[in-house]
């Protein structure tokens, strides 16, 4: 978790963008934090927080992408 909130922290973030078919985010900085925010007060054994940290990573994937 600790490479994810170095990237994102020095990342150029985009407004919005789409992580697949089904998911628009419409604020990606809000997302950032909301979610980096929660797996760090979280359990990370609970689903929920596994589902946060995937599309943390999906995120960053798609920006190194571009």
């Amino acid at each position: 978790m600790e490479q994810l909130e170095a990237f994102f922290k020095f990342e150029k973030l985009p407004q919005t963008i789409k992580l697949d078919s089904g998911t628009i985010v419409p604020d990606v900085e809000a997302f950032v934090v909301l979610n980096m925010g929660r797996l760090w007060n979280s359990d990370m054994a609970n689903p929920v927080n596994s589902g946060r940290l995937d599309r943390l990573r999906k995120l960053k994937a798609l920006l190194l992408k571009a």
